[in-house]
């Protein structure tokens, strides 16, 4: 990110403070109940429906001081933090000033994110997130939640004429990857999982080992992602079964379990305490798989750079989050949208959609949540 303390920013004049006394009642109303005796007062456009912004003393003291354009006070950077500052320029509330013109919202990109921004691709989980936001640019006029789906289901292929014949049902498809109630895969997966109500999606168990603190309510939870094609399934499975049971750190796992999640990309998926546990059963997996051919998950850290074996986090469930990869993907969707309000050819949205979750806390060459994101409780 580029430095602020080099740039002249100034305080968008589409943009007014409203102190908490001169809010109407309907206005006050809609703020939380905290904020009502915490927050100085709202940001809002003087003319547009963008939701009001409740903010904090030391932000509207900002937004004041850059009626008149200057640099950003050095006070102000350690109060707020540059990413804080940077994430209101390409909201459009801070203007940044280039080649004696001011400049903000989306169309601020390059010269916020600086020239290092645009790294090239260094895995196929990472190209195939930007290919994945790539799609997303062109699909104007969706909603954010509607978007938001295109994205997380990106990488999906179509049910295939093979898979209806061989996976046609239930028992077909339970033979297919080796869980007959007779076969030896079943006996070692009775010895160390417990079978889990799942939905119709999916197929689960838990392990049978005490949990340890680690894996209680207010931890994150590391997912490795098996992603094979379709038909190296069973070998993935049966290699999981094997070596995640020897796991301390493993809690659990999933697998597809209709023609339809055979499909997508995330169809085999193991839970573990740590990021350290998770990689040690990843490097027995990577000298296990033979010729398995990869199908790689979008928006996951690439473990190996094929795609087959990539890994993500789900914060706590306090944190509201939820899953991870559909917060990120609605969150990517929202700032796919909001950049359609730049001028046409400003910036490319894919661009301006990383650098923006970046600001949030998110990395982008991992996309992997900040510390202060995983451990956040709910709004």
């Amino acid at each position: 990110m580029a430095s602020l303390h080099d740039l002249r920013l100034r305080a968008s004049p589409r943009w007014e403070i409203v102190v908490v006394d001169r809010l109407s009642p309907g206005e006050l109303a809609a703020l939380r109940e905290h904020d009502r005796d915490t927050v100085y007062g709202v940001l809002r456009e003087r003319k547009g429906c963008t939701a009001a912004r409740p903010v904090g003393r030391e932000l509207a003291l900002l937004f004041l001081v850059l009626r008149e354009p200057g640099l950003v006070p050095r006070s102000a950077v350690a109060d707020l933090g540059e990413e804080a500052i940077a994430a209101l320029v390409l909201d459009g509330i801070l203007e940044v000033e280039h080649n004696g013109v001011f400049v903000g919202g989306p169309a601020a990109t390059e010269l916020i994110a600086g020239p290092d921004a645009a790294r090239s691709a260094t895995s196929r989980p990472a190209e195939l997130s930007i290919d994945a936001l790539r799609y997303g640019e062109q699909l104007a006029g969706l909603s954010s939640e509607e978007l938001g789906l295109r994205l997380y289901a990106f990488g999906r292929k179509p049910v295939s004429p093979v898979i209806r014949r061989r996976l046609r049902d239930a028992e077909a498809l339970e033979a297919f990857l080796g869980l007959a109630p007779d076969g030896p895969l079943r006996r070692r997966l009775e010895a160390s999982w417990r079978a889990v109500p799942g939905s119709g999606e999916w197929k689960v168990w838990r392990s049978r080992a005490p949990a340890r603190r680690s894996s209680v309510e207010g931890a994150a939870r590391f997912k490795l992602y098996v992603s094979p094609a379709w038909e190296h399934l069973p070998q993935a499975l049966d290699a999981v079964v094997a070596y995640a049971s020897g796991s301390s750190g493993a809690r659990a796992f999933k697998i597809a379990a209709t023609q339809e999640s055979f499909s997508r990309p995330d169809k085999l998926v193991a839970y573990f305490d740590s990021l350290e546990e998770l990689r040690a059963v990843a490097g027995r997996l990577a000298d296990e798989r033979g010729n398995w051919t990869a199908h790689g998950v979008p928006f996951t850290a690439a473990v190996t750079s094929d795609g087959l074996l990539s890994w993500g986090l789900d914060p706590p469930r306090a944190s509201g989050l939820g899953s991870w990869r559909e917060w990120l993907t609605h969150r990517l969707a929202v700032h796919l949208n909001d950049g359609r309000s730049a001028p046409a050819g400003a910036v490319e949205l894919w661009r301006y959609a990383i650098e923006r979750i970046r600001l949030e806390g998110v990395d982008p060459e991992t996309w992997s949540p900040a510390s202060e994101l995983t451990h956040a409780r709910p709004a």
